[in-house]
């Protein structure tokens, strides 16, 4: 059945922030993935055996974030371009490997502790998440989105990195390494500091 021909009445409605940049073009394949999905599971299964877990939720959508990656770096002819879908296509090999699989073993463990006579509230749900992605005693990391500090060897970087860690940002440190103006001494205690923040 070719796509044309899916009746759009089964496709869910999607409210996106739509930038007219790739990453809102990549949301709206994987979006339409999910929906891809959900048609044919909908039209080629009872309804009680329709819904599928978490973990084959995002196949359909991951691959098509791929065939879209694919399909630039075929035909770009911008090296900075390239670079960059490169580095996305990295980064969903990442969320797809390390949060996905974490998401079903979350679903798993929830399921298994209820069995258990757990009741689950929302309190016991943020415990079990937590066992999962820790932050450091606030959110879980990465919950609030990817944020950029600028590390210098100031005591006011450090600490406002470590707070935004704290309410579940997950942190890129850059610092600008300016010689003669900086020193190497300035350098390392930046890369100690660095250090530091990621243990």
């Amino acid at each position: 059945m070719h796509l044309h021909n899916l009746n759009l009445h089964y496709f869910r409605h999607y409210n996106n922030n739509y930038n007219y940049d790739y990453n809102s073009v990549s949301t709206l394949a994987h979006e339409l993935g999910h929906s891809v999905h959900t048609y044919f599971s909908n039209n080629n299964n009872p309804y009680h055996e329709a819904s599928y877990p978490i973990f084959l939720a995002e196949i359909a959508s991951t691959v098509n974030e791929l065939l879209l990656a694919y399909y630039i770096l075929d035909n770009s002819s911008d090296i900075n371009e390239k670079k960059y879908i490169i580095s996305n296509i990295l980064e969903l090999y990442r969320a797809t490997i390390y949060r996905q699989t974490m998401f079903a073993e979350f679903e798993k463990d929830i399921h298994e502790k209820n069995k258990n006579g757990l009741t689950l509230t929302s309190e016991s749900l943020s415990d079990i998440y937590f066992e999962k992605i820790k932050g450091i005693g606030g959110y879980p990391v990465g919950t609030l989105g990817k944020g950029i500090l600028m590390l210098s060897g100031g005591i006011d970087s450090p600490v406002a990195g470590y707070l935004a860690m704290k309410r579940g940002i997950r942190l890129e440190c850059i610092y600008f390494d300016s010689p003669p103006h900086t020193s190497e001494n300035a350098k390392n205690k930046v890369l100690d500091l660095a250090e530091v923040l990621s243990s």
